[in-house]
């Protein structure tokens, strides 16, 4: 028998730290991930009630436009300011040929797409690159919706 040496294998230590140092990983990510989850579902569960349009809204003026002229250039024909200035009504109440108006107007592809019309925000992307400003907007009613909400 030689001094020095160990007839029996020595335990595996590094191991053991590495499967501990997973375990505990994992268990902080667990837990991060369940945290991020609360979090998101009580900031989502308290703007809900902000969603409803028949719940009171902030004050917003309302500008409305009128077509451009010759020349690009648009007038103001009427500015909306506050409360006092809407009625607010329910859907049933609106005439049929006012929604199918409203739709044309602001998103005549609304029932070819499901909320993001790629299309269009390119279009609106390539005209504003054309004339080297803002001028003209790629977003579908429900973005609208989204961001206003």
């Amino acid at each position: 028998m030689r001094l020095g040496r160990r007839t029996h294998p020595a335990p595996k230590r590094g191991r053991i730290r590495k499967r501990r140092f997973a375990a505990l990983l994992l268990v902080l990510f667990a837990l991060s991930g369940a945290a991020f989850s609360f979090g998101l579902v009580t900031a989502i569960r308290s703007e809900l009630a902000a969603l409803d349009p028949a719940s009171p809204q902030r004050d917003v003026d309302t500008v409305i436009y009128s077509a451009p002229n010759g020349s690009g250039q648009r007038r103001v024909l009427a500015i909306l300011r506050g409360d006092e200035s809407r009625v607010l009504v329910g859907s049933e109440a609106i005439a049929p040929i006012m929604k199918q108006a409203i739709v044309v107007v602001e998103d005549k592809r609304f029932y070819e797409h499901n909320g993001v019309d790629l299309r269009g925000i390119v279009r609106a992307l390539w005209q504003d690159i054309r004339s080297q400003g803002v001028v003209e907007g790629g977003s579908t009613i429900t973005q609208q919706y989204v961001k206003n909400a």
